[in-house]
């Protein structure tokens, strides 16, 4: 059920250890569930466990989270690139500007 999703992503940060490969895997995956609130609690659950300077795929999945249907899962997402990215991130910058572009253009 989507509670035992979340309950599940909530509690990744309190037994994983920072980088541990499996915990990342798993809210990566959880990122793309069907409910916005397991998607948030996996988007705080990434920040919490990846590194800052993540593996570039961390911060592929939570840029792909800025496009997300739920407004407190974008707004997360932004705040997300701002703690995992590598400072001036190519990447998480062009994503940024993407989004900012498709809401005020």
């Amino acid at each position: 059920s989507q509670d035992v999703r979340r309950a599940a992503a909530a509690a990744l940060p309190k037994v994983a250890e920072t980088g541990d490969e499996k915990a990342i895997s798993v809210a990566q995956a959880l990122l793309k569930h069907q409910n916005a609130g397991v998607r948030l609690t996996a988007l705080e659950a990434l920040v919490s466990v990846a590194r800052k300077g993540s593996e570039e795929a961390s911060v592929e999945a939570v840029a792909a989270c800025l496009e997300d249907d739920a407004d407190e899962v974008r707004a997360a997402a932004v705040q997300a690139l701002g703690k995992m990215a590598p400072k001036g991130s190519k990447k998480a910058i062009a994503a940024a500007a993407t989004r900012l572009r498709c809401k005020f253009s």
